[in-house]
């Protein structure tokens, strides 16, 4: 057969999704390692991280872990530094620690790094709305990761409506 035959092309594509497969299976049987060691609960979307970081770089199972586990642990460090910082509660539901995996790993940097990049726009956002409202809890998803400044400007938004509201109360026009 000819390297561009379509037929072995299936075939070696059947038999990378196997080898996909069967990784993401391996990864699947280590959850309770990893529940006790990282904390971290496995997810589809974590496991398809983990095996891409384990392909990506040509490591064992276990460093892929580690990686994985490390930028869980600085993305929590991060919400607690803008705690001590700013008093703002930053909970970032699973998709967003996710979102930010993703990120770090495909450019080789940290979790630290993405949310370092984040930090500036985050803290002065969240700390107009936080001085004007007394609102200092803010729950960060996928979305608001991966359009950061969509989101911010939904809870500039959303605070100044709230406010034009509230001073347009028991006013006669």
């Amino acid at each position: 057969g000819q390297p561009d035959d379509p037929e072995r092309r299936e075939r070696f594509q059947r038999a990378s999704r196997r080898e996909g497969d069967l990784l993401k299976e391996s990864i699947w049987r280590r959850e309770q390692e990893l529940r006790r060691r990282y904390r971290l609960p496995l997810t589809e979307n974590r496991v398809e991280l983990i095996a891409a970081q384990y392909l990506r770089c040509d490591c064992d199972l276990k460093t892929a872990f580690e990686e994985v586990g490390r930028c869980d642990e600085q993305v929590l460090a991060f919400a607690e530094l803008l705690f001590d910082e700013h008093q703002i509660h930053l909970e970032f539901d699973a998709e967003a620690i996710d979102e930010i995996l993703g990120q770090a790993l495909e450019r080789g940097s940290s979790a630290a790094s993405v949310c370092q990049e984040m930090s500036q726009d985050l803290e002065y956002a969240l700390k107009l709305v936080r001085d004007r409202t007394s609102q200092d809890q803010f729950l960060l998803t996928r979305e608001a990761i991966s359009d950061l400044d969509g989101y911010l400007n939904r809870v500039i938004r959303d605070y100044y409506q709230k406010t034009l509201f509230r001073e347009g109360e028991g006013t006669v026009r």
